[in-house]
Order: C-alpha cells, then sequence, then structure tokens
C-alpha cells in the first residue's frame, strides 16, 4: 500500500558528523550560530522540506558512508497522533 507523505510531514534523523556539520553550516548560514535540535536520543526532527532544504545535495548513491548526511541512512516518518 502506497503511503502518501507532505513535504510538511515530520521526520526525524541521527546525524552523522558529515550532517552535524552541515546541519551547523546551514543554521550559521542563517542564524549566526550553531544550533543543536537534536532530542535526548539523538535524532533531529523536523519537516520534510526542512530536510530537502538543508540535506538535499547530500542524499545521492555515489556517496561515500563517511559523507551520508543520516545514520544508516535512515528517515524516520514521524505518525501524527489522531486526536
Amino acid at each position: 500500500m502506497d503511503t502518501p507523505i507532505n513535504i510538511n510531514d515530520t521526520v526525524k534523523v541521527k546525524l552523522t558528523f558529515a550532517g552535524v556539520k552541515r546541519f551547523n553550516e546551514h543554521y550559521h548560514t542563517y542564524n549566526g550560530a550553531a544550533f543543536d535540535k537534536s532530542d535526548s536520543e539523538g535524532y533531529l526532527t523536523l519537516q520534510v522540506h526542512e530536510l530537502m532544504n538543508i540535506f538535499g545535495d547530500m542524499m545521492v548513491i555515489w556517496a561515500k558512508e563517511h559523507e551520508l548526511p543520516f545514520v544508516n541512512n535512515e528517515i524516520i516518518h514521524v505518525k501524527e497522533e489522531q486526536s
């Protein structure tokens, strides 16, 4: 069964060293300082469009393991709670 994903949906990732470097470079460029949004388990939570904007050019099939932005190359879709 296909599951649609909206670019406003929330996802979470664990960043590699390369991912942390890119994330901090992105926030330094736009906010003037490094920024840590990771939770106690080390996951960064953001919307799909933010993920694509920050890490899009790093998400390529020919990247070497040390160049990948996410641990195990995994993106976890956060399910919204039904009320």
